[in-house]
């Protein structure tokens, strides 16, 4: 298994709200006062959800480290006119030709990441097809699980080591002061992919996520 570790962040793309439904008042409300509100308050919403929701976000950020913690990967926006997921579905692409073996990739929230950069690269290509230039998207394994996937493309190690129940109550900081494991602090976590894919192949290497991988 080849892993890779992935950090990000994002931000609402300009123009976003061109894609949602205006907000409405819930149905049933008659003061003009309360609809206001109810509008105002899904509005918040939906600007909090664009930071991570496909279509509504652009990537900023994003680093990618190998098990040794190379850095193979580090880009800011703006970087080029070529977005940071199809720069990042040129260096899968890439590994997955060179590679003999499966590939992982891990990070925290990886998911929802790698959907939004995977959105960032097929925009882009329909975008350039017209002019001939080749572009790489990502290819659906490392955004898109299906249950017929004999391997796991993706892990997020937060979400793989706390249950459901208690995710509520117990967050990665927490996780991090148990073990022994030196956390980044809060601004970090938000800003720092290098510094998160830093974390997520530490807590793998000391919890043996990698070695059950």
């Amino acid at each position: 298994m080849l892993n890779l570790f992935l950090g990000f962040t994002a931000t609402p793309a300009a123009g976003w709200n061109q894609y949602v439904t205006p907000p409405t008042p819930r149905k049933g409300t008659k003061d003009p006062v309360k609809q206001q509100q109810q509008i105002a308050d899904k509005e918040q919403e939906l600007q909090e959800l664009a930071h991570t929701c496909p279509i509504l976000a652009m990537l900023t950020s994003a680093a990618v480290l190998d098990a040794s913690s190379a850095s193979l990967l580090e880009l800011s926006s703006p970087y080029s006119d070529v977005p940071i997921g199809a720069m990042l579905g040129m260096l899968l692409r890439q590994k997955c030709h060179e590679a003999e073996r499966p590939i992982c990739l891990y990070g925290f929230d990886i998911q929802k990441y790698m959907t939004i950069a995977a959105f960032e690269a097929l925009r882009h290509q329909v975008a350039t097809i017209p002019s001939g230039v080749p572009t790489y998207t990502i290819p659906f394994e490392f955004w898109r699980e299906t249950p017929l996937a004999d391997e796991r493309h993706l892990v997020d190690p937060y979400r793989l080591l706390m249950p459901t129940a208690y995710r509520g109550i117990l967050d990665l900081p927490a996780i991090c002061r148990f073990l022994g494991i030196p956390c980044l602090s809060d601004e970090d976590l938000a800003t720092s992919p290098i510094g998160q894919a830093r974390l997520a192949l530490e807590l793998c290497k000391k919890t043996g996520i990698l070695s059950a991988s």
